[in-house]
């Protein structure tokens, strides 16, 4: 159900495929994409679409990036790597994109990408207005993680200490640079309150949100709804076994809505 007085907008072929394409590396870049910015921007959908993966050669990777700082630095969050050669005919597949005040999209071709004519690729971004009536603030980086941690002696990360004004929702948004770049998982992610800085309680685990070893750009979330106090803040713990190493680009993103 839709937030009230909430609305949506959808963009059509965010970026221009060619008919044809020979086998050579290259980036297309799409439109940047902003509707809802200056009032309740949310989320966003990414729709990527083939008529026929036959006419994919090789992978065709499609790079989502999302930016809270009105474009001047883009965060790469999710890749959509379906759009390869195979024999399933027409694709359709959808990624979320759960806070999402600027999109861009990007087509990747590696050196042996090629396009075959009526491929049919079109990427499509539909935006979601959350609460555009309601006050609103964001906190970026919301936990200082440093270059890296090893694996030898576990680690504890206090994030900034951020004055919610007992929001009546908080998502929580983290985005990486490279999975493949944490070792193990770090489960302990916990959202804190207090109504003095000083007092702080555990609000809720934030269970949905393991970093985990993988591969590619990270985006989790989470969202909270419950008994939201004055002042907040995010702990990371990790164990023995987690770590995370140069060039992770781990950040934690909050949103609060009143």
């Amino acid at each position: 159900m839709a937030d009230v007085g909430a609305r949506s907008k959808i963009y059509d072929s965010v970026v221009a495929a060619p008919a044809t394409k020979a086998a050579a590396a290259a980036t297309i870049t799409g439109t940047v994409l902003y509707p809802f910015e200056p009032s309740g921007w949310g989320g966003a959908s990414v729709v990527c679409h083939t008529d026929d993966d036959s006419k994919i050669t090789d992978t065709l990777t499609v790079k989502m990036y999302v930016s809270f700082d009105e474009g001047t630095t883009w965060l790469h969050v999710a890749n959509d790597a379906t759009m390869a050669n195979g024999s399933a005919g027409a694709v359709t597949t959808r990624t979320w994109l759960p806070l999402a005040p600027r999109v861009r999209v990007d087509l990747v071709f590696d050196g042996s990408a090629e396009l075959a004519a009526d491929h049919g690729v079109t990427v499509d971004v539909e935006f979601q207005e959350s609460l555009p009536e309601a006050a609103r603030t964001l906190f970026t980086n919301a936990v200082t993680m440093g270059d890296s941690e090893g694996t030898e002696v576990g680690f504890t990360k206090t994030g900034d200490t951020m004055l919610f004004n007992s929001p009546s929702k908080a998502t929580v948004y983290v985005t990486g640079a490279d999975a493949s770049l944490i070792g193990d998982t770090i489960t302990s992610i916990v959202l804190q309150s207090s109504l003095d800085t000083v007092n702080w309680w555990s609000q809720s685990t934030l269970g949905t949100i393991a970093l985990a070893n993988g591969t590619g750009p990270i985006s989790l979330s989470e969202e909270e709804t419950t008994s939201l106090s004055k002042y907040g803040r995010i702990i990371v713990t990790g164990d023995s076994a987690a770590g995370y190493y140069t060039g992770h680009g781990i950040q934690f993103h909050v949103l609060t809505q009143e």
